[in-house]
């Protein structure tokens, strides 16, 4: 599906909208926000240079626009369509990429809910879309344990991505080096190993990497309490506006 044709205009037009309803005289609310935006995007749909349009593209331009409106809408129901439209294009749209996206958009509307038991069942769902051992699903799981203060789990799932990513270090890939470089740096810190983590990046600045990689590996030296507090942040933050 070639959303970003579909939805480029959508985008402009949903931005305008909300500033206007944020500094205007004659601010827009709730379901009535949503219909503006329902049907000006709508039109823009309509007259796309790549039709026909399908039931996944209706269903997504509608979950957008009320995710659009939410910062409006008092009554909650733009949250409310959001999570209804999310559920409807996960039955119907199996690609992988696409529904991180629309979960992604559904714990949002989550929060404006307060929803905090349907956000982990979210946040859980979201993961495990990802491969089983890969960065992206283990160095997940372990922040999200942190915040559920189960400890146990989580340091299973940040050991298991240092060892993977360990596993991964010696690859000739400069981008799969790097993220192993940073997995092994991201579990180590939530492990609380601040030690041997400032031992590793000395150790990996002694092998002469790449440039690139040399690169991050001296901003990370020279800031390492900055990115621990960004490291710290994945788990603070998870599940601060519930």
């Amino acid at each position: 599906m070639k959303r970003i044709i579909y939805y480029a205009g959508i985008i402009s037009i949903a931005l305008s909208l909300t500033n206007c309803a944020q500094n205007g005289p004659q601010q827009i609310t709730g379901v009535s926000s949503y219909d503006a935006l329902y049907r000006d995007s709508f039109d823009i749909l309509l007259h796309s240079e790549t039709p026909p349009y399908s039931r996944t593209d209706t269903l997504y331009t509608e979950m957008y626009i009320a995710l659009k409106a939410i910062r409006n809408d008092e009554s909650n129901q733009c949250a409310k369509m959001v999570c209804e439209k999310v559920d409807e294009l996960m039955k119907i749209d199996t690609a992988t990429i696409n529904q991180i996206d629309y979960l992604e958009a559904k714990l949002i509307a989550q929060a404006v809910l307060k929803d905090k038991k349907g956000a982990v069942e979210t946040c859980f769902r979201q993961y495990n879309l990802y491969p089983e051992n890969s960065f992206e699903r283990l160095g997940s799981l372990g922040p999200l344990f942190l915040a559920l203060n189960q400890k146990d789990s989580a340091n299973y799932y940040l050991n298991r991505c240092y060892q993977i990513s360990k596993e991964n270090l010696d690859s000739e890939s400069d981008d799969i080096k790097e993220k192993s470089i940073l997995g092994i740096l991201h579990s180590l810190v939530l492990l609380n190993k601040d030690e041997e983590a400032k031992d590793f990046i000395e150790a990996q600045l002694n092998s002469n990497p790449p440039k690139d990689i040399k690169e991050l590996l001296i901003s990370l030296e020279n800031d390492f309490e900055n990115f621990k507090q960004k490291e710290w942040l994945s788990v603070t933050s998870l599940f601060k506006n519930f």
